[in-house]
């Protein structure tokens, strides 16, 4: 992970410049950052840590995510009464409807059909086109975003970044935004069969396992 300090309230400085007489809405702020890249930096294990470290809260916004150990990190959390929540994009929702049932249950069980059948409070943003934000807000402080997409293609096919900005006020800014689409979002329920979600009984790895994908 690379780290900027003093740089950084220049580089949010300038994002939030105001552009064709627009003003800007948030900032600049002080804030630490660091970042990281793949291929070459390693980043879901960043983001576990941080996840796996989370005390209070976590929320996430992911268009389509699919990294197991970031679903179990998710549900370890929540089991260790950190507040978790989670808002995905509706077609997550769709796929796993759509795929139906078989005798045994769900042909196709999503990233936020674990997490509903754990007990973690899960949304489909249904409102819009793409629900397309890629982002954790941990413990009110900590924004995880950047272009990574929690999937297993983000870290081992794909070039990405993933900045880790750490400014309660940031922070503030995006958890708005997060109750912003948890308002017009619906509940998740996923994969359904025989008129009752799935529940799936996972054991899960301690922290820093790695991926089964």
């Amino acid at each position: 992970m690379r780290k900027f300090g003093a740089l950084a309230a220049v580089l949010l400085a300038a994002l939030a410049l105001p552009g064709q007489g627009q003003a800007a809405t948030h900032g600049p702020v002080n804030a630490e950052i660091s970042v990281c890249f793949v291929p070459g930096d390693g980043c879901i294990d960043q983001i576990l840590a941080a996840v796996d470290a989370a005390r209070s809260q976590i929320r996430m916004q992911g268009m389509n995510p699919t990294r197991t150990s970031l679903r179990q990190a998710l549900i370890r959390a929540y089991e260790r009464g950190v507040d978790v929540q989670v808002i995905v994009d509706s077609t997550m929702e769709d796929r796993a409807i759509e795929a139906g049932c078989t005798a045994e249950g769900p042909v196709r069980m999503a990233f936020g059909d674990y997490l509903h059948a754990a007990g973690v409070p899960t949304f489909s943003d249904f409102e819009v086109k793409t629900a397309h934000n890629k982002l954790i807000i941990i413990d009110g402080e900590l924004v995880i975003g950047g272009s990574y997409n929690f999937t297993y293609s983000a870290e081992s096919r794909n070039a990405e970044n993933v900045t880790f900005t750490w400014s309660p006020e940031i922070a503030s800014w995006y958890l708005e935004n997060w109750d912003s689409r948890r308002v017009v979002s619906r509940p998740y329920i996923g994969a359904v069969c025989d008129g009752t979600p799935t529940v799936v009984a996972e054991a899960l790895p301690p922290p820093a396992a790695s991926d089964s994908e």
